[in-house]
C-alpha cells in the first residue's frame, strides 16, 4: 500500500517541481509558452488520475483527482490567456490561426480515438463511433476558437485596438454558452453546474491577461 502511494505521488511531485523550476527560468516572462506547457501537462496528469477506476486507485489518487474540475479550469484559463497574448503580439496570428488550432486539438483527439478503437477491437468490441467522437472538453475549446476568431476579425476590421469591446464579446459568448448548457443539458445537475464552472476558466484567462498588474 505504501509503495502504491509513493508511485501515485511521484508523478505530481515531479510535475510540480518542473513547474517551479520553469517559473524560476522564465525570467519574469509570466505564462511563457514553455512554462504554460508544463502547467497544462500537470493539469492533464490530474485529469488522468480522475479516470483511474476505483478498483485500481487508492485514497491519495482519489484526493488528487478531486481537483479535476480545477485542473480543467486552469487549462482553459491558460488557453484563453495564450490566445489573447499571441493575437496581440503576433501580427499574422489570425492568418495561421485555424491551421495551428486544428492541429493542436484534433490530432490528439484522432490519436486517442484510434487507440481506443484498437484496444476495444482487441477485446472483441467494434466501437466505430469512437473513431469520430470529439471529447466534450475539446468541443468547448473549438467553440471558443470560433468565437475568438470572429471577434478578432471584427475587431481588426472595424474596431481597431478596441480591446474592451472584443473582451466584452468574448466574455458574453462564454457566459451565454455556459448558461445555455446549464438550461438545456439533459444530464444531472452536478454535471451541468460542473461544465459551467470549468468553461468560466476562459473568462478568468481573459481577465488575467487584461488586469495582470492589478491581480
Amino acid at each position: 500500500m505504501i509503495f502504491s502511494y509513493i508511485l501515485t505521488l511521484l508523478a505530481p511531485l515531479l510535475g510540480s517541481a518542473r513547474a517551479l523550476i520553469g517559473s524560476k527560468l522564465s525570467n519574469g516572462d509570466f505564462f511563457s509558452k514553455d512554462y504554460t506547457t508544463i502547467l497544462k501537462g500537470l493539469c492533464c496528469l490530474i485529469v488522468i488520475y480522475v479516470h483511474i477506476s476505483v478498483n485500481n486507485g487508492n485514497r491519495l489518487q482519489d484526493a488528487i483527482s478531486s481537483f479535476g474540475y480545477v485542473a480543467v479550469t486552469i487549462f482553459f484559463l491558460i488557453s484563453a490567456y495564450g490566445m489573447l497574448l499571441s493575437s496581440e503580439k503576433k501580427e499574422n496570428y489570425l492568418k495561421h490561426f485555424w491551421r495551428n488550432r486544428l492541429i493542436s486539438l484534433l490530432i490528439p483527439v484522432l490519436f486517442v480515438n484510434v487507440t481506443v478503437f484498437i484496444f476495444a477491437s482487441i477485446r472483441g468490441l467494434l466501437l466505430w463511433q469512437s473513431l469520430y467522437e470529439i471529447n466534450g472538453y475539446v468541443f468547448v475549446l473549438l467553440q471558443f476558437c470560433v468565437l475568438f476568431y470572429i471577434v478578432e476579425w471584427i475587431k481588426r476590421k472595424w474596431f481597431v485596438n478596441n480591446w474592451r469591446l472584443g473582451d466584452g464579446l468574448l466574455i458574453a459568448g462564454v457566459v451565454m454558452s455556459s448558461f445555455c448548457l446549464y438550461i438545456f443539458a439533459y444530464t444531472n445537475i452536478s454535471s451541468k453546474s460542473g461544465w459551467c464552472f470549468e468553461r468560466m476558466g476562459l473568462v478568468w484567462g481573459i481577465l488575467l491577461y487584461r488586469y495582470f498588474d492589478i491581480i
